[in-house]
């Protein structure tokens, strides 16, 4: 769960801090933010879904861009090619870390860029910090949390440019604490793997494979146990975005609209569908049932999920794909959604963007009565604030100059039980509301057609 985020030279933040805590500095379970367009909103979200794809680096660094096992051929040329049009390559699949941070960069930042996460682990706070060059190199990486009863540090590294401007680390500059790796021998191989491997990839993203490769119980004597809920944690969060080179899947997670899986799996379908029926008919009330259209074919069964609706006095049979926008939407978000009801930390982005304003709201007022995880999204929906308490609202303010900062609601006006927080915020009480002038389009057209724009 995430407490805190501090970015410097962070994509458009030049230094912010976005504090996820209430009273006596507990962590909020839920947190919406406000802000005019190009304020930032996104680059919040995108910061941890930089940290999510941090830890998975090293591992996929090993793997086949796509699994040949999981799809048959005309899947694998709709992926190839969906990979080969897409702007970016998704976060999730970033192979090296100075790839991923220097996307993340601040556009003429000549000092590099810097990111600092608080999570609360087991009620405890873990820090962890890296810090970049300008051309993306990682140069400082630190991991603090609990030592029995104090914080200390778990792990230190930081880098030393050789005359040739390659990376150079040895176990001077590692400092990885006895306390954190118990068994010696165990301890020179990470420092080995560190000197092979870090600056291409964080000792988190080393850590992080080797739980996946190593045996449980070896991992578990060799490590502090308190290693695998920090890395369990942070792989277990997940991002949705509108920008699919954003997003980072819930571990585990199932595409509920369509896909490929191996054939054995393909019973499983019937559960998935129990689930997708019972989210689509409460939410739609032409909805009548929904069932997966499916075929196995060469050890794979591809699926697509089919909504029965009522239409023009029929029951009918829609394909997913044929869908609205906004059904497509609340479908792909629903692995997002069960992950945080389980008591994972989950964000959205535009939670709200073409998806009507009272289906999202009371949609949401429901969904926080009975999640068991964190729930952090960006929103421009006021009607929102309706039900959300001012302390878990959040604004990014910005002045002239572009310098910017993210303040909950109550710290910024007072606040009481009888206020209506949504047409304060759109009176620019809580400031984060565009100002503009009145544009005069025909004007500018006339202008365009004389040629004097």
């Amino acid at each position: 769960m995430i407490k805190r985020i501090e970015l410097r030279n962070f994509r458009s933040f030049g230094s912010i801090v976005i504090d996820f805590t209430g009273k006596k500095g507990a962590m909020l379970d839920h947190a919406f933010i406000y802000g005019e367009n190009g304020s930032g909103k996104t680059n919040i979200i995108e910061s941890v879904a930089f940290l999510c794809a941090s830890v998975r680096t090293f591992e996929n660094a090993g793997r086949p861009a796509i699994d040949p096992e999981y799809v048959d051929a005309d899947g694998m040329l709709d992926i190839m090619r969906g990979m080969m049009e897409a702007r970016d390559t998704p976060l999730s699949m970033i192979r090296r870390i100075d790839t991923a941070a220097l996307r993340e960069t601040m556009i003429g930042a000549d000092d590099g860029m810097g990111v600092t996460y608080v999570l609360d682990i087991d009620g405890r706070d873990a820090e962890y910090m890296m810090e970049f060059g300008p051309d993306g190199r990682i140069v400082h990486e630190k991991l603090s949390y609990t030592l029995t009863d104090r914080i200390g540090r778990y792990f230190e590294v930081t880098a030393r440019y050789s005359e040739d401007g390659e990376i150079r680390v040895t176990g001077a500059d590692a400092k990885v604490g006895r306390d954190l790796i118990r068994d010696p021998a165990y301890r020179r191989e990470i420092l080995r793997m560190i000197a092979m491997h870090w600056g291409r990839h964080t000792l988190l993203s080393i850590l992080a494979a080797e739980y996946s490769s190593k045996n449980a119980e070896y991992m578990e004597s060799a490590v502090r146990p308190e290693m695998a809920r920090i890395i369990g944690s942070i792989r277990g969060m997940a991002v949705y975005s509108p920008d699919p080179a954003v997003r980072i899947p819930p571990e585990g997670g199932f595409d509920f609209a369509q896909g490929s899986i191996p054939a054995e799996e393909e019973p499983s379908l019937d559960l998935y569908a129990g689930a997708a029926r019972r989210y689509t008919i409460r939410l739609y009330s032409n909805v009548m049932g929904v069932f997966y259209d499916r075929e196995v074919r060469g050890g794979v069964c591809r699926y697509r999920l089919m909504i029965q609706k009522k239409m023009h006095g029929e029951v009918r049979d829609i394909p997913i794909d044929c869908e609205s926008s906004g059904i497509r939407k609340m479908i792909a978000m629903l692995p997002y959604f069960l992950a945080c009801a389980e008591g994972r930390a989950v964000l959205f982005d535009e939670i709200d963007c073409e998806v009507h304003e009272k289906m999202i709201g009371d949609f949401i007022a429901g969904f926080l009565r009975g999640t068991h995880g964190q729930i952090v999204a960006t929103t421009h929906y006021a009607s929102l604030l309706k039900g959300i308490p001012p302390s878990n609202a959040f604004v990014i303010r910005m002045d002239m100059q572009g310098y910017k900062d993210v303040s909950c609601f109550s710290s910024i006006a007072r606040t009481g039980k009888n206020h209506n927080n949504a047409d304060r915020y759109l009176n620019g009480v809580f400031d984060g509301i565009p100002f503009q002038r009145t544009v005069d389009v025909p004007q500018i057209a006339e202008a365009f057609r004389e040629g004097m724009v």
